[in-house]
């Protein structure tokens, strides 16, 4: 407060070099009437700093159109202070609700420009209006939001949740991020193909509305949001907008609330016996976790569902039709709690390899156990480690791969979600070719600087670092679904086959060859249900123990589609579930075959006949010298994505499946 005072009189002195002109020629009378009108309160409030810019809320209005343009808006037609008898009683008028914005100016005439822009002409629900305000017609201003920790309603802002009304331009930027981003996109199926607020049971309108991710964060329930419930608000369809994650147009996050709510992150199933369901892991306290503001995305991006959920993928149910992860499981992903790790025990011991020296020479590999080589190390003792898992918090500090950047105060805080997807911004996306560069220059510059021998900028990276890796993940998938197809006779409907913009349209289909021929009612193509997958069973006299492992496979498979950024949220793991995928496809075991299978795969018919075809190809070694230089003679990279090699020569290493 004293820092306001002393610069209240600094102010006071601007404001009235503004309000006579600054020296110019012109009149009084050429003053705007609304700052005219507004100058005893400017007077008073030159020192009340704005809870967005930290300016003075005197200067940011100023600044603004409701200043400066014909017709604007002066303190009183936003606050009705003199309606309150302000500041004679001493009421101190509130923060102005919707009705102020919708009723006095932004009308549904002055409007329909702005309407359109912000809601694509679809339900000004959109955006977390009122249902009844559609077109922005004012029925019902209030009732706007859950009370946190009650389900009584108060007047919350929509407009303010997203615009500093002291100067709106001040969040343009921001605002124009969100937009871009898929939290914004009101053309998306994940917004737009059901009302999800109304769907019922309540689960859905969690992640596929504002109301219901802000009524679960807040009240630590899941609940159908219905008019009965919340008045007026929302029971539309609606994307993530500002109020979702944020408390208002002050930047204060959901994130830094202390109730329980905020306790409750993880995944709704359970992966494995010495897996936690929460995120980040076991050792996930009553406190507020490291993660930070990265707490607000892993309710949404947990997965739907797992690897030992129910019956769906059951040794005791086998006839339950296989099912697939939901999309953008990326927390899930990241820290380890979703994909089929069953193929075989999870404390058989993959023994420990000696060191070589020569042309083909490794370093040693210690003994480990399979299940420590697919369970993070937040779970289990010597489970798998990521540099990406640590970015965010204090533990990124001395990380080897930039260990003289990787100090207190740089990308330490906040989570591993936040630091890689919002430090350059709201837009979220690597598809953004600024926010990708932008994000590389602040954030991924640190660690990759060259890939194969040639270096990395802020221009190359997206092509030569982020699609070359995805299109290596693609290519051990699609080796994983000929495999499917081959022994099988079911196969994958890939809206994009290998691109896959859209990444939820992934479902498993019958070939109608080889043992998926001759069902009745099937031709090619034919979707999976419970019906015909009992058939399927019937008709191949599969045991217990192999659908379930079949399953497994399939789930493998439908999740690294569906969460088409695995290979960088967790490229271990990732590579793991794949490999081991392919190790059991082939032959029914887990035998360290995947390696053999790919190169034989990639040498049958042609590029139109087979996805994989020429893209597994083995040389004698990995790389020239290192991951720092080019791939060594034929050796294709999708070849090193499935097998392992040691980063340091070079070389293969022994087994084939990559090692902690």
């Amino acid at each position: 407060m004293k820092q306001l005072r002393l610069i209240a009189p600094l102010v006071c002195v601007a404001l009235v070099a503004f309000l006579s002109g600054c020296g110019s020629d012109k009149r009084e009378g050429s003053t705007p009437p609304q700052i005219q009108a507004s100058q005893s309160c400017l007077g008073c409030h030159s020192g009340t700093a704005s809870r967005v810019t930290g300016a003075s809320v005197a200067t940011d209005w100023l600044r603004s159109a409701h200043a400066s343009a014909a017709g604007g808006a002066g303190c009183d037609d936003c606050h009705h202070a003199t309606q309150l008898g302000h500041p004679q009683n001493g009421s101190i008028p509130p923060l102005p609700n919707d009705s102020v914005c919708t009723a006095q100016c932004h009308t549904n005439t002055v409007a329909m420009s702005t309407q359109r822009a912000h809601f694509a002409n679809q339900s000004a629900s959109y955006l977390g209006f009122p249902l009844s305000r559609l077109n922005l017609t004012l029925v019902n201003p209030v009732n706007t939001i859950a009370t946190p920790g009650t389900e009584t309603a108060t007047s919350w802002s929509s407009c303010n949740g997203c615009h500093n009304p002291h100067d709106p331009t001040t969040l343009l930027t921001v605002n124009r991020q969100w937009a871009q981003s898929g939290h914004g996109d009101t053309t998306s199926e994940a917004f737009d193909e059901e009302p999800f607020v109304k769907f019922s049971g309540g689960t859905c309108n969690r992640c596929h509305s504002a109301t219901g991710f802000r009524y679960y964060m807040t009240v630590g329930v899941q609940r159908v949001i219905t008019p009965a419930l919340l008045g007026a608000y929302s029971s539309a369809k609606e994307v993530i907008s500002c109020n979702a994650c944020h408390t208002d147009y002050s930047w204060r996050r959901l994130s830094s609330d202390s109730r329980v709510a905020f306790q409750v992150f993880s995944t709704p199933y359970v992966r494995s016996d010495a897996i936690s369901k929460r995120i980040p892991g076991s050792n996930f306290t009553t406190t507020a976790s490291t993660i930070g503001d990265s707490q607000l995305c892993v309710p949404c991006h947990a997965g739907r569902t797992g690897a030992r959920v129910g019956a769906a993928i059951s040794l005791a149910s086998p006839t339950t039709a296989p099912f697939d992860s939901h999309y953008f499981p990326a927390a899930a992903t990241m820290y380890g709690k979703i994909g089929f790790i069953n193929f075989t025990s999870l404390t058989a011991v993959l023994p420990a390899v000696t060191a070589t020296t020569g042309t083909t020479g490794y370093g040693a590999i210690a003994a480990t156990t399979y299940g420590q080589s697919l369970i993070t190390n937040e779970d289990i003792s010597g489970g798998v480690t990521s540099t990406h898992r640590r970015l965010g918090t204090p533990a990124i500090n001395g990380d080897s791969h930039s260990p003289s950047f990787f100090t207190p105060g740089h990308l330490d805080a906040n989570g591993p979600c936040v630091v890689c997807h919002m430090t350059a911004g709201h837009t979220l996306t690597f598809e953004n070719t600024t926010f990708a560069q932008n994000t590389y220059n602040q954030v991924c510059i640190n660690c990759h600087t060259s890939e194969r021998g040639t270096p990395l900028n802020a221009t190359n990276f997206m092509d030569l670092f982020v699609r070359e890796n995805r299109d290596q993940m693609f290519d051990a998938l699609a080796l994983a679904v000929r495999l499917l197809e081959t022994n099988y006779g079911i196969s994958i409907n890939l809206t994009d086959d290998e691109a896959l913009e859209t990444p939820q349209d992934v479902s498993y289909v019958f070939t109608a060859t080889g043992r998926s021929a001759g069902l009745t009612g099937v031709t090619a193509g034919t979707p999976i249900t419970g019906t015909n997958w009992a058939a399927y069973l019937t008709a191949n006299g599969l045991s217990n123990l192999q659908v379930y492992k079949l399953k497994g496979a399939m789930f493998n498979i439908i999740l690294n589609y569906k969460e088409n950024s695995a290979f960088l949220h967790a490229r271990t793991l990732t590579r793991r579930l794949i490999y081991d995928s392919v190790d059991f496809l082939d032959d029914g075991l887990m035998n360290q075959s995947a390696g053999t299978t790919a190169q034989a795969v990639s040498l049958q018919g042609n590029a139109s006949s087979n996805r994989v075809f020429g893209k597994f190809v083995k040389d004698l070694r990995a790389f020239v010298t290192n991951t720092d230089g080019p791939l060594y003679g034929t050796t294709t990279p999708s070849m090193t994505y499935l097998i392992g090699f040691d980063r340091t020569t070079g070389a293969w290493t022994p087994p084939q499946r990559e090692r902690p």
